[in-house]
């Protein structure tokens, strides 16, 4: 299912041009696709190359074809990295592609609970720092880091805030950094996320969004 101004009709055609039997039902400004195998032998690639963001993307991640602009001010306030870092809902990668720019930085772990997410990085970063993981950001990860950065999300198929979302991947997040480990994050200005960081700085407010920063 999808909603249709998150690229619903794109969607569409590609499943199409992936499975033989495909009935949609369009109700409340989104679609449901059910697909019925078998495969066709000349299925395409559900990924795109988008020349706007120059990476490739898919119909149905965030901001599939556009830097959004939480994303956009987090990126001109990035901190210094080094050692091991995370992005915890990576997307299609437009912050890895950011931390893998800092040399101090010696490995990137990019999180995401998305299958298409994380096919999109892979295809989008090859630098032999970086790994992938599809898995929930909420979830226990066999590793700790140096800094994590995140744009958590806040809702769900375009509906109320759920803000319990991303308060739980900045509580995993916490649990994940090294002794003096700093998490960034940006989030909507209205979101209230600094009662799950023990100790936090605001970096900016801007535009509707707003960066926090803690270290442990």
């Amino acid at each position: 299912a999808q909603e249709n101004r998150a690229g619903a009709k794109s969607l569409q055609k590609d499943v199409e041009a992936v499975f033989e039997s495909v009935q949609v039902e369009s109700k409340y400004k989104g679609r449901i696709i059910t697909a019925t195998g078998p495969i066709q032998q000349d299925a395409q690639p559900l990924l795109h190359y988008v020349e706007t963001i120059h990476a490739w993307s898919a119909p149905g991640l965030f901001a599939w074809d556009r830097l959004d602009k939480g994303s956009a001010l987090l990126l001109d306030h990035m901190p210094d990295l080094y050692g091991d870092v995370a992005d915890f809902g990576c997307g299609w990668g437009a912050l890895s592609r950011a931390i893998l720019k800092q040399n101090a930085v010696e490995t990137l772990t990019a999180i995401d609970a998305d299958a298409l997410a994380i096919a999109a990085i892979d295809k989008n970063i090859t630098d032999p720092r970086f790994t992938s993981q599809w898995r929930d950001a909420t979830e226990s990860i066999n590793k700790t880091f140096d800094a994590i950065l995140m744009n958590p999300p806040f809702h769900e198929g375009g509906k109320a805030d759920r803000h319990d979302l991303g308060a739980a991947m900045i509580d995993n997040a916490m649990a994940h950094l090294k002794p003096g480990g700093r998490l960034t994050l940006v989030a909507n200005a209205h979101l209230p996320y600094e009662k799950n960081l023990p100790a936090y700085q605001s970096l900016i407010e801007q535009d509707g969004f707003k960066i926090l920063t803690c270290i442990i």
